[in-house]
């Protein structure tokens, strides 16, 4: 069977196509196919960045899929050459990868979580021609979540944060940063338990789940 030249296609045709398949793995394939799925004009309803203990991630949403960029310490695994067999250059950073079972959950070795969610993030921003929405984050999984919040969070445009992770409570130390600090034009969730007897005031932009 002779190869199916995808990238040859009028533009029309290759976007309904397109809006078919892995946007990201096709993206990642070479810059000419980079170029075409930025061309396409296809964005994601969502761009989400997660830092909680047991998840360090990017989430990519479109209408009809997801997609989950899962990280790992490079250190921390035992035969990289065997399990992570695919690599992918995102600025100078080689990220050795492996895809779970299918294109919608890939995992990628990194040394450090927060500068590879970043250059990932930055990837999928230019590709896609969309902006970070979401930050998922926990004092557990992201330490310095309070300069996040006013340094970034509250100078970003339409930025959502979802605060806590499953099976840790939030306590009313970081409930008071969050109310005091995150500016009122941001949508605040609260995915975990909150501390007992903690009294709620000015919850307008607050969701609980």
């Amino acid at each position: 069977m002779k190869p199916f030249r995808l990238l040859l296609l009028p533009h029309l045709v290759f976007r309904k196509i397109a809006s078919q398949i892995d946007l990201l793995a096709l993206s990642l394939c070479s810059k000419k196919s980079r170029l075409a799925v930025k061309l396409s004009g296809i964005k994601p309803i969502r761009l989400s960045k997660q830092h909680i203990s047991t998840s360090h991630s990017v989430i990519l949403e479109f209408d009809h899929y997801w997609i989950l960029w899962l990280l790992k310490i490079r250190k921390a695994v035992a035969d990289v050459e065997k399990t992570f067999s695919t690599e992918f250059k995102i600025g100078e950073q080689i990220f050795k990868t492996r895809f779970n079972g299918n294109h919608d959950v890939l995992t990628s070795l990194c040394t450090d979580y927060y500068t590879a969610t970043d250059q990932i993030v930055e990837y999928l921003k230019n590709t896609f021609n969309c902006e970070l929405t979401r930050y998922i984050v926990s004092r557990e999984g992201y330490p310095e979540y309070r300069q996040l919040i006013t340094q970034t969070i509250n100078n970003s445009k339409n930025c959502e944060l979802v605060f806590g992770e499953s099976g840790q409570k939030v306590n009313a130390e970081d409930i008071d940063f969050l109310f005091n600090n995150l500016k009122t034009d941001k949508m605040l969730r609260v995915s975990r338990r909150i501390c007992e007897n903690y009294q709620l005031q000015n919850v307008g932009f607050l969701r609980l789940d």
